[in-house]
């Protein structure tokens, strides 16, 4: 049986007029209890906290964090069965979410097919894959997986949107709007063609929302914006990153603004008349 020093020795002796020696390698991508982590993209709050989800119709655990096994959580344990354990010890517990799982899924395979190539990357289950390495050296293997569980961390954040607006005369931050792309990126198709879908509010936690908040107001201020505005912001790792601000947003009933004004209590109507009156008064 080959050690890994025998197949480095191997590697590092391989030359074009040896062809026969070269080894092929192929990643295992596995995401560590993945029903869990796609609830803790949208609650970070939850970060080292011991959460399960729960079957159809809460029957059965069927995902458990780290620390959830480590209380004694078992893998497909009725949910009744483990009650005590999960109340004495202030277990979160999620009913499944399958929309959200295939979305975080898709998320997750489309940029290993980005990074490494569509045809290199082969999807075995919801939250695995094969990807072949061949074209990475033997040496770079490494430094490699760790460059694509970052990136996949990264990459993986979710996209929010923030409407700020001054509104009878007071700065007013909307409810914020989740964007999920159908696409590699929020192109013109996913904005304009509907291929995305818009969450308003946000499934984010109040802290996270709390912190956009607070920067697109004073973005809004330092630029000393006086009419509409909308904020575009990725949430990485719980932080969020202000991407950009657009001061012409889409103005239609489904354009995400008057969407965000909608879940505020404001009518489209209602907008355009405030902002008459702002120009009004120039």
């Amino acid at each position: 049986m080959l050690t890994a020093e025998d197949i480095s020795q191997k590697h590092a002796a391989y030359s074009p007029d040896n062809e026969q020696q070269r080894f092929s390698f192929t990643a295992v991508v596995d995401c560590n209890s993945f029903y869990c982590s796609a609830e803790r993209v949208f609650r970070p709050d939850l970060h080292r906290r011991p959460i399960v989800v729960l079957s159809n119709n809460d029957g059965c655990i069927v995902s458990r964090s780290d620390e959830s096994k480590a209380l004694g959580v078992g893998m497909a344990e009725p949910y009744f069965q483990a009650k005590e354990i999960i109340e004495k010890n202030g277990i979160e517990v999620f009913s499944s979410n399958y929309n959200l799982y295939g979305d975080m899924s898709w998320r997750v395979m489309e940029t290993l097919r980005i990074i490494m190539g569509e045809n290199k990357v082969e999807v075995y289950s919801v939250d695995e894959a094969f990807i072949n390495m061949d074209a990475v050296p033997f040496e770079k293997l490494h430094e490699a997986a760790l460059q694509l569980k970052e990136t996949v961390e990264q990459w993986t954040g979710v996209e929010v949107s923030v409407g700020v607006i001054n509104y009878k005369g007071k700065v007013t931050v909307l409810p914020i709007t989740e964007i999920v792309s159908e696409n590699d990126f929020f192109d013109y198709e996913a904005k304009y063609l509907g291929k995305s879908k818009e969450i308003t509010p946000a499934r984010i936690s109040e802290e996270l929302k709390v912190k956009i908040e607070i920067v697109a107001k004073k973005a809004y201020e330092v630029l000393k914006m006086k009419g509409f505005s909308r904020s575009e912001f990725i949430i990485v790792n719980d932080e969020p990153y202000m991407l950009e601000m657009n001061t012409i947003p889409g103005l239609t009933t489904e354009s995400i603004l008057p969407q965000q004004a909608r879940e505020a209590g404001i009518s489209l109507p209602e907008l355009f008349e405030n902002a008459i009156e702002l120009a009004l008064k120039r």
